[in-house]
């Protein structure tokens, strides 16, 4: 019986290795899958066809991307976070107001996931996508998230992720976090100067009700535009309406 149960476990574990792949390259090949988890190209098929009847993954031509299925876990799981019930309309306020891309993350596992976006007229594209995960020292709403925690919480984070550079700007060195986190606590909001992205900006503030956060709001554009004067006055100022917005839904909510 323990060795089965330990067979399962290392099938679900190879499952999900599997679709990990496939969603980091954006669709992957047979060959890929089977060389990226060491294992024969026969093993490698199996899995895929399994995932592929299931509606987990699809076929096209020679490729596979990920099915159906995951969208609709994706949406019931959206709705499990309170916040997604309630921001929606004032990103899309923030965002008329901006013109900027304007994001909510929640944080999870220590680590910050992106959980909707909305795109203003000006907006710039960047790799962040909704669903995907980052570490938290190096976002604007991550370290939002982070200043609203207890500094035993940020060093459990920091000893479970460690603080890898993402770019030349981002911290690195525990202490220079603290200090930011002190001086994003005292002004209400927090500011990326390229730390996740060259060349892009970004303020965020956290979404913080009888001591729980619930999530942060962060508002994008490029640095060109973004200037230190336009983030705290155009850029500054609405995300942390928003944010207060939101916070005043989610406190009825509770109540």
């Amino acid at each position: 019986m323990q060795d089965g149960t330990k067979r399962q476990v290392k099938t679900a574990v190879r499952v999900f290795d599997i679709v990990d792949k496939v969603q980091e390259r954006d669709g992957a090949r047979l060959v890929d899958i089977a060389d990226a988890l060491d294992v024969s190209k026969s093993t490698a098929h199996q899995y895929l066809s399994t995932l592929v009847d299931l509606g987990y993954l699809k076929k096209v031509e020679q490729e596979y991307t990920l099915g159906h299925k995951f969208l609709n876990h994706g949406i019931h799981a959206r709705k499990q976070y309170e916040i997604t019930e309630v921001c929606r309309p004032t990103l899309e306020n923030l965002v008329e107001e901006t013109q900027e891309m304007a994001w909510v993350t929640v944080e999870e596992q220590g680590k910050a996931v992106y959980l909707d976006k909305v795109k203003g007229k000006r907006a710039v594209q960047t790799l962040a996508q909704v669903g995907t995960s980052a570490h938290l020292h190096y976002l604007a709403s991550g370290r939002a998230m982070l200043a609203s925690m207890s500094d035993e919480d940020v060093r459990e984070i920091i000893d479970r992720h460690g603080l890898p550079a993402r770019t030349e700007e981002s911290i690195t060195d525990t202490d220079a976090l603290f200090d930011e986190l002190e001086e994003i606590h005292d002004r209400g909001y927090a500011i990326n100067d390229g730390d996740a992205t060259p060349g892009v900006r970004a303020v965020g503030a956290s979404v913080t009700v009888n001591g729980d956060i619930y999530g942060a709001i962060a508002v994008t554009g490029p640095a060109h535009r973004l200037d230190e004067q336009t983030l705290e006055e155009e850029i500054a100022k609405p995300v942390l309406s928003a944010t207060n917005e939101i916070e005043l839904k989610l406190g009825y909510q509770i109540e």
